[in-house]
């Protein structure tokens, strides 16, 4: 019996091995979806697996492990997307809302309009059923041949023909393999000639030479000398060829126009004069939609998750608004060609109003503002708004010198670890004669005019995974578009502790019509998918985000202010002085409170800012999640004993003793002893207490028939009855 148990253990043992190695090849195929799909959350996709293949290599019942993967799963869905506490007003609303648009996208066929939440509800979704899946594949039917040999296809022709690098992902996909398909084909040959082999010798015998050998050969291939290849290499051919028709071209070619997608930037555009809308406004200027605030060394995301309120007017303040300057109004008209649902506003929009949309809900970090019932489209009716131009000086931006509030610099200071020093070098030399911080932010906005940089949509790499978005434009290639000069001034500011951030929009577009009176002017512009823009805004202390434009052929001083036509020689001259004061005050060794440097703010956010961009809460929480299921999965008996004894803590009633002998029967589910339909209730029970080595279930049958068959039958002791019960749901338990 000793050995017969040894064996078994074993056999349990190279199952979990065999579910394990099958499970890290399933992480092969998440692993390049944060490359070439628009998913983000790698972390929540491996964490998610790692939660559904432990319940299924559990073997829980399939309601409990059901439950507790769709509260997960739920869970996840609500701390990545969803705002506000969970089961509130606004959460109800959003999820409603949420619900509406993939509806209808999906009775009307647009998949590409799924929202990205519900992308990622539908691939957790995937994770789930492929764990039950592979549990059957692998331990079950014992077959992994067709699922290592699809994995390396997978991903061999993502590292041919995307930006995904499988290198490493080969090596593992091999070693992983080799083991699985040895361990599995014992399994099976165990199975089917009833082997009694002891698994200790086996290992000893067999798998660690095994092991031994992949080792040496691996070693012996790596570094044996290697022959030149005799045939040329297909695939440059067959990267060019694809890229010159434009098709099997993934992720380096891609339409102009508005996305939400900045993750991965970079890559050719292909020009689209598709127009959008029409606008009619008294002179040209920028139409602004959003702002991202992380920069991952790739592209951009948003750190926090959208937070969107009611719209009020004035509710979106980017700039300090000025009583000198005169409301403006804009009428705005979105075609067909629309494909989003948001608004593309001017700098100091105050009220915005639309015949068919009550109520507008904005996002205050990123100035995202959308219909708060997104079944209403924007293409309906004509929007008109209401403005108030900022009127800002060059002077009143010299002079914004003060510290930067925590929130804003625990935001918009973010720089990845691994960005380039060389990066941060550039930005320190090119401001290192600059006064003030505006004269800092001039200087990195007019370096790309001065340099070797060239403005082309087309053949504009797209870096690899080791490679930083901005070192390479600044330093390798010197050839982009928006995305690529907006994106390295916000990262050279923000190198030298200036808070800045990427934003999203259209260019003023090409005017059209001359709509001028007597007593107005006003134009007719139209805005095409050509002129989807990118630029920066940079933040000045108690006056808010100033437009700047680095990108070469691009003219952003309409969206930046109108400049006072003010010499004031006095001014400069106490710029000078307070300059030298400083310079003076540094070489004392004392306090400079006029111009704070990079050192100077880092020291002013220590516990702050710093603190905020290196630590998350969200691994924290997730590490405590994890604790929490882990604990769960180890007491989950006692938990589910002590409910059933809160639930039920007498017979009452004889409906009491009818609904916890129902439960009973599901529990005993958990001993595999699951009545058949051929099975009276009094057989079910005898095979249930030869089983479980008692007598107690055959009592409670005979009083459960008896308030089954028997009309205004009583049970006569109810409290000798529910020991019965504790009893046998202890033993089951």
């Amino acid at each position: 019996m000793r050995g017969k148990g040894r064996i078994q253990s074993g056999s349990q043992l190279l199952n979990f091995i065999v579910y394990l190695l099958g499970f890290i090849l399933v992480i092969e195929w998440i692993r390049p979806l944060k490359t070439v799909t628009e998913l983000g959350h790698l972390d929540l996709f491996v964490l998610y697996a790692i939660f559904c293949f432990g319940l299924t290599y559990l073997k829980w019942p399939t309601r409990l492990s059901f439950l507790l993967k769709t509260i997960v799963l739920i869970l996840m869905i609500n701390h990545t997307f969803l705002p506000g506490p969970i089961f509130s007003d606004y959460w109800f609303r959003k999820l409603q809302i949420e619900w509406q648009i993939n509806w209808t996208a999906l009775m009307a066929g647009d998949w590409h309009r799924f929202t990205e939440s519900f992308q990622t509800a539908l691939f957790l979704l995937i994770i789930a059923l492929v764990s039950y899946l592979l549990y059957f594949w692998l331990i079950t039917m014992k077959r992994a041949f067709v699922l290592i040999v699809l994995t390396i296809v997978f991903v061999t022709v993502l590292d041919t023909f995307t930006p995904y690098q499988a290198d490493q992902a080969i090596i593992r996909i091999a070693l992983a393999g080799l083991i699985l398909l040895v361990i599995n084909h014992y399994l099976k040959r165990a199975e089917q000639k009833q082997l009694t082999t002891d698994f200790t010798r086996w290992f000893q015998r067999i798998f660690i030479p095994f092991l031994l050998t992949i080792f040496a050969i691996g070693l012996l291939s790596y570094f044996a000398p290697k022959s030149d290849p005799i045939w040329p290499d297909p695939i440059p051919f067959l990267r060019s060829t694809a890229e010159e028709y434009n098709f099997s071209n993934w992720g380096k070619t891609r339409r102009v126009g508005y996305g939400e997608d900045d993750r991965r930037l970079g890559g050719t555009l292909e020009m689209d004069n598709t127009p959008l809308f029409y606008a009619e406004t008294s002179f040209d200027h920028y139409w602004r939609i959003e702002s991202k605030d992380f920069y991952t060394g790739h592209g951009w995301e948003r750190q926090k998750a959208l937070d969107f309120q009611p719209y009020f007017v004035g509710g979106l303040q980017l700039v300090t608004p000025s009583s000198d300057q005169p409301l403006r109004t804009v009428s705005v008209q979105y075609l067909e060609e629309m494909d989003f649902n948001k608004l593309v506003y001017p700098y100091g929009l105050l009220e915005v109003n639309h015949q068919e949309i009550d109520s507008f809900a904005y996002d205050e970090e990123t100035g995202q503002i959308e219909p708060e019932n997104p079944d209403i489209k924007l293409q309906t009716e004509t929007i008109e708004m209401t403005y108030l131009y900022p009127d800002i000086s060059i002077d009143q931006l010299r002079w914004a010198n003060g510290a930067i509030p925590h929130d804003i610099a625990s935001l918009y200071l973010q720089l990845p670890e691994e960005l380039p020093e060389r990066v941060i070098q550039l930005a320190e030399e090119i401001t290192s004669d600059e006064p003030t911080r505006y004269d800092r932010v001039l200087a990195i906005e007019s370096y790309f005019a001065q340099g070797d940089f060239t403005y082309q949509t087309s053949r504009v790499p797209i870096p690899n995974e080791q490679e930083d978005y901005v070192d390479q434009f600044l330093f390798e290639t010197q050839v982009g578009y928006c995305d690529n000069f907006s994106t390295s001034m916000a990262v050279m500011l923000r190198a030298i502790g200036i808070p800045s951030r990427w934003v999203k929009g259209f260019t003023s577009g090409e005017q059209i019509e001359d709509l001028s009176t007597d007593d107005e002017e006003r134009y007719r512009y139209e805005i095409t998918n050509r002129n989807a823009h990118s630029w920066v805004e940079v933040y000045f202390p108690e006056i808010g985000w100033i437009p700047f434009e680095p990108t070469i052929g691009f003219d952003g001083s309409e969206i930046l202010y109108e400049e006072l036509d003010e010499s004031n020689d006095q001014l400069e001259q106490d710029i000078e002085n307070q300059v030298q004061d400083r310079e003076d005050l540094i070489e004392e060794d004392e306090q400079d409170t006029m111009i704070p440097e990079v050192d100077d703010i880092e020291q002013e956010e220590e516990g702050t800012s710093s603190t905020i961009r290196q630590l998350n809460f969200w691994p924290w929480f997730y590490g405590l999640l994890i604790a929490l299921l882990a604990y769960l999965v180890t007491r989950w008996k006692a938990i589910l004993k002590q409910i059933l004894f809160w639930r039920w803590p007498c017979f009452e009633t004889e409906a009491d003793f009818k609904k916890a002998y129902q439960i009973l029967l599901y529990l005993l589910q958990i001993k595999k002893l699951k009545r058949s339909s051929t099975l009276t209730l009094h057989s079910f029970a005898q095979m249930v207490d030869d089983t479980l080595e008692v007598d107690l279930m055959m009592k409670l049958t005979d009083q459960y028939a008896q308030l089954i068959y028997r009309k205004d039958y009583q049970i006569d002791n109810k409290q000798l009855l529910y020991e019965y019960y504790q009893d046998l749901v202890k033993q089951i338990l």
